[in-house]
């Protein structure tokens, strides 16, 4: 497309107020997206602080001082333990594991289904809960991942080493300990300059790590999978929110669509039996169709809410960027922050849109 083309695209474009009330909906959504980004970040960024430290013995857990040893990876796991044969019957179906299907800590949730008479040559690995899977086809991407339940019944490519944990040796801890700075380094020097970064089982045998006695690794691992678990939640939300303006964006803009947004949002709070259930973020537009007029008097059940508005509960602080994940009401009834009630017209027609 050229420049003098971009001035006859089309586009829906409601009365001035209309989009200043638009764009201040989409602005909020902006906002907390761009603060989950950041907070994804710096918690990458203290988790990677933290391995450095945990998992070199530089930082140590009280109760804990026996000397670490530096072991080569082949006497902690065994390598590629189990794979099917030949003598497999040809009707065996099985999910297959690709290179492809693995990232960073995570499998592809839809793995394609193959019987093994016509089954890609690569399908051999088996593996069982617990196994690590290393991916010895550019390592450096760090395809690893550990095996659940929900794959134990899985066939891996042989593009992977399969690592199963000896005796007295924590998965979990081996498990960080390929995402550490001293085994990417081994990785790096491994492949550099090949035109096909790859390494084979005899190089992830000999990686070396770091390793304390079995309760200090088990007590390492918590804490980094802990980690990991708050950035996977932060990357959940992350996506929600993305899809929440989407949804907006498809509902917002529309030429037949009426938008009216007050100067800050109220709540409107659900009670039972004089308990609060939750308290829900609502514009003006449906404060109005909450609100009927009895003999001169206007009645409502929206009020003010005692919490902050999604704006104000983003906050800027000395330790970085606080980004509630709940409203703060008390016992069973809380409820997530981040609903929003809006009322639309469309052809003289009036819509509640509650949106998570």
């Amino acid at each position: 497309m050229r420049v003098p083309d971009c001035g006859e695209i089309i586009i829906n474009a409601p009365p001035l107020p209309e989009q200043r009330q638009i764009a201040q909906i989409l602005s909020t959504w902006d906002k907390a997206i761009v603060t989950t980004e950041k907070l994804i970040a710096a918690s990458q960024q203290q988790k990677k602080a933290l391995m450095q430290q945990l998992l070199t013995g530089k930082k140590r857990f009280a109760g804990f001082s026996e000397e670490w040893e530096r072991y080569s990876l082949g006497n902690l796991v065994f390598i590629d333990k189990k794979s099917i044969g030949k003598s497999t019957p040809k009707d065996f179906s099985f999910r297959y594991i690709s290179l492809s299907d693995v990232s960073a800590g995570v499998i592809n949730n839809n793995l394609k289904v193959h019987q093994f008479m016509s089954a890609p040559s690569r399908a051999r690995r088996m593996v069982q809960i617990g196994d690590i899977l290393f991916s010895t086809v550019r390592p450096n991407l760090q395809g690893f991942s550990i095996i659940s339940e929900a794959y134990s019944d899985c066939i891996a490519s042989t593009g992977f080493s399969v690592l199963t944990p000896k005796q007295n040796v924590c998965g979990n801890y081996i498990y960080q300990c390929l995402f550490s700075y001293d085994i990417t380094t081994q990785i790096d020097a491994l492949v550099v300059g090949s035109n096909y970064p790859a390494i084979n089982s005899s190089d992830v045998k000999e990686l070396k790590i770091y390793c304390p006695n079995y309760p200090e690794q088990q007590k390492i691992a918590a804490v980094l999978t802990a980690a990991d678990q708050e950035i996977d939640a932060l990357q959940s939300k992350l996506a929600h929110l993305k899809q929440e303006k989407k949804a907006l964006m498809q509902q917002l803009p529309h030429r037949q669509t009426s938008c009216c947004v007050g100067s800050r949002n109220v709540s409107l709070i659900l009670s039972s039996e004089d308990k609060y259930v939750g308290v829900l973020t609502v514009t003006k537009a449906a404060v109005d169709l909450f609100t009927t007029t009895v003999k001169g008097e206007k009645r409502t059940c929206v009020e003010t809410s005692p919490h902050k508005t999604i704006t104000e509960s983003i906050e800027q602080t000395k330790d970085g960027v606080v980004f509630p994940n709940r409203l703060g009401l008390t016992d069973v009834y809380d409820t997530d922050w981040h609903w929003l009630v809006h009322c639309v017209s469309v052809k003289r027609q009036k819509y509640l849109l509650v949106m998570d």
